[in-house]
């Protein structure tokens, strides 16, 4: 049973409308575009209609919520320059809401096992990923497993693969006569995506436009280059990867759940959801997470569960999230 009152660590209901006032924080620029993105909301309907669309309601909230959840200053105003360059023209924010849509949650939303509409970029000249794991990768998850001791980094169960290895190698082992509790785990990414990701589709214009690579546009966001920043050459990297059960796997993946930074305790994080019996599960929040080798075995990337919380954040008060479920769910007609 948890340890603490899982009411507390709850997301506030949502989708919400945009606070009347923009932060006393923000600048002018940011508070233009911000009254920008009200307008949107305040919309009955678009002036022309086009199918696939989003509302002006959640197209207004969801530029809203990207100004108010921006996991830096800097992203902040990446986000400002592209809302005020849409120089209030519908058509133009209504083309920007769609991209966000497409790369902040579409990117993160994996919800019942459906991924991303992702494809490689012919013309890079880089090798394409092989669709089957590589030798690599696969070493990434061993090692991702081991530097989490075999558990689920947010509920502590044992996977049970690796208990019942110990039950047929090592059957004196103090873990299986224990209080221990195991569990199917994996070891899921926090940005599913790799360094070649594209977005599907749009014309040459729109390409001409947009960086179409995902990593650059979430940079963007994030005003970091993630994969600078975390020195690796792909997403295919322990800094991307955490041991989950497959209920907290999934949960993630849905933008159901997201991990909070814990100001001033390096590697600590809240745990909020979007439902009470998710965090059940979990014994302990906030978490903290360890390490035996920093260098070799390193923790996941609060860089990047930064960016996962905002789009969390954004696709919960904006009500993208739920557009964007109904896309991945038409994909799969």
């Amino acid at each position: 049973m948890p340890n603490y009152d899982t009411l507390q660590f709850v997301f506030p209901h949502g989708p919400a409308p945009l606070p009347a006032h923009a932060p006393e924080n923000f600048t002018a620029q940011q508070n233009e575009a911000y009254v920008g993105a009200q307008a949107i909301e305040s919309l009955s309907e678009w002036s022309v209609m086009s199918s696939g669309s989003m509302t002006p309601r959640v197209a207004g909230r969801l530029l809203g919520y990207m100004l108010l959840e921006a996991p830096t200053v800097e992203g902040r105003d990446n986000v400002t320059f592209e809302i005020v360059s849409c120089a209030g023209d519908e058509a133009r924010l209504k083309q920007l809401t769609q991209l966000y849509a497409e790369v902040y949650i579409r990117t993160f939303k994996a919800n019942d096992g459906r991924t991303p509409n992702f494809m490689d970029e012919s013309s890079s000249g880089d090798e394409k990923e092989d669709v089957s794991p590589s030798l690599a990768h696969w070493e990434t998850r061993r090692n991702a497993s081991n530097r989490d001791r075999h558990q689920c980094v947010l509920s502590r169960c044992y996977d049970f693969e690796y208990m019942y290895d110990l039950y047929r190698m090592a059957p004196g082992h103090p873990l299986l006569s224990g209080p221990a509790l195991c569990d199917t785990v994996h070891e899921a990414r926090i940005i599913p995506i790799g360094r070649n990701a594209n977005i599907v589709g749009g014309t040459p214009q729109d390409k001409l436009e947009n960086p179409t690579r995902v990593p650059a546009i979430l940079s963007r966001f994030g005003k970091t280059d993630i994969f600078k920043k975390l020195d690796v050459g792909d997403l295919n990297h322990m800094s991307n990867m955490m041991t989950l059960t497959t209920l907290l796997h999934w949960s993630f993946d849905a933008l159901h759940i997201c991990l909070v930074a814990v100001e001033g305790q390096p590697n600590t994080y809240r745990i909020e959801a979007l439902l009470p019996g998710v965090l059940r599960t979990i014994p302990e929040n906030p978490v903290t997470f360890t390490t035996s080798d920093e260098q070799n075995l390193p923790l996941p990337s609060p860089v990047l569960l930064a960016l996962h919380r905002a789009c969390v954040r954004v696709a919960h008060f904006s009500g993208a999230g739920a557009y964007v479920s109904d896309l991945l769910s038409d994909d799969d007609e």
